[in-house]
């Protein structure tokens, strides 16, 4: 989170196409898998923080975690740690990272950028909310990384629509 005027903004990255990635082009929250070096989920935030968009974030505040996640397709644990700036730092999104931006919470608040989207999964196809992104044809942010900013906003009293509990998959 980063104070502007009387607003608050976060950052995201849309993350690098490649075919062997299953979330390639994906609009995400900086992140990734725990390395051998990362001995809490916490560490590797820091790190995949530190290598996609290039700053520490050795002078912010951890603000809090958010409740972890398990993704739908693969046994995945997601966690999420909320940090707070003084002010934007320089980004230098490394190989994985196609751009990074940040959105206001008036922007993520906004009736234009709150869309529907349908998102396929195992033959099915599912109508969920997905928040529009600046700059960009029409990637979205959609599925686990709208259930954090569900969660975050919630958090902040600015509730964001919520994400239908999905059927039996």
């Amino acid at each position: 989170l980063c104070e502007e005027g009387d607003d608050l903004s976060l950052l995201f990255i849309q993350r690098a196409t490649h075919k062997s990635d299953r979330w390639s082009g994906h609009i995400a929250f900086p992140g990734g898998r725990l390395d051998a070096q990362d001995v809490t989920s916490q560490q590797a935030a820091e790190r995949e923080t530190r290598e996609e968009v290039g700053f520490a974030l050795d002078d912010s505040k951890l603000i809090g975690r958010l409740d972890d996640l398990r993704g739908l397709s693969e046994s995945i644990l997601v966690s999420g740690y909320v940090y707070g700036l003084a002010q934007r730092p320089q980004l230098a999104p490394n190989h994985e990272v196609q751009n990074a931006f940040w959105l206001s919470f008036g922007e993520i608040e906004s009736k234009e950028r709150n869309v529907e989207r349908a998102f396929d999964y195992k033959g099915s196809t599912f109508l969920l909310p997905a928040i529009k992104v600046p700059d960009e044809d029409d990637p979205v942010l959609r599925v686990i990384s709208y259930l954090f900013l569900e969660l975050h906003m919630a958090r902040v009293g600015l509730p964001i629509a919520p994400m239908p509990w999905m059927p039996k998959l």
